[in-house]
């Protein structure tokens, strides 16, 4: 019994000793967004393509997620400049079977996001976007992060 009390005080103490460091860190510690935006045609249409890189080792959760306990973790899109319209195109993710949590997808290493903008009329002003990631390995869970990036 002593042993365990031992282990259990030691076990506290790392515990404060590493929170902080932990949650320093958050996901963009571990995923790169980079936008690359296409010709504006005519009509004020334009598709941006973001690059999502993902450290090996690690994913973030697709979106869908496929999972209602996961879905605030899932990847999203937003366009934060004034557009028209835009609709954000994810790719599918991997499937990842869990009996305990139930079965989600995720994206590992680069994946790649589309997103259509309609443009107001002569607009050529870089599209500003932000990328909502979370990012998890075998052990861990980083925080949440907005990644913002602009697209040119």
């Amino acid at each position: 019994m002593k042993l365990f009390i031992h282990r259990l005080a030691l076990g506290l103490v790392l515990c404060c000793l590493v929170t902080p460091t932990l949650a320093a860190k958050d996901s963009s510690s571990v995923v790169k967004v980079s936008a690359k935006a296409g010709k504006i045609d005519a009509d004020g249409n334009q598709e941006i393509v973001l690059t999502v890189d993902v450290a090996k080792k690690w994913h973030v959760y697709a979106n869908p997620v496929g999972n209602s306990t996961l879905k605030g973790a899932q990847t999203t899109v937003t366009v934060k400049s004034k557009v028209q319209s835009s609709k954000v195109k994810y790719p599918v993710g991997h499937l990842v079977k869990d009996e305990i949590l139930g079965d989600y997808f995720t994206y590992e290493g680069k994946s790649t996001i589309k997103v259509k903008v309609q443009r107001n009329k002569g607009d050529t002003s870089p599209i500003d976007l932000v990328v909502f990631v979370q990012a998890c390995d075998a052990n861990q869970c980083l925080v949440g992060a907005k990644i913002k990036v602009s697209a040119k």
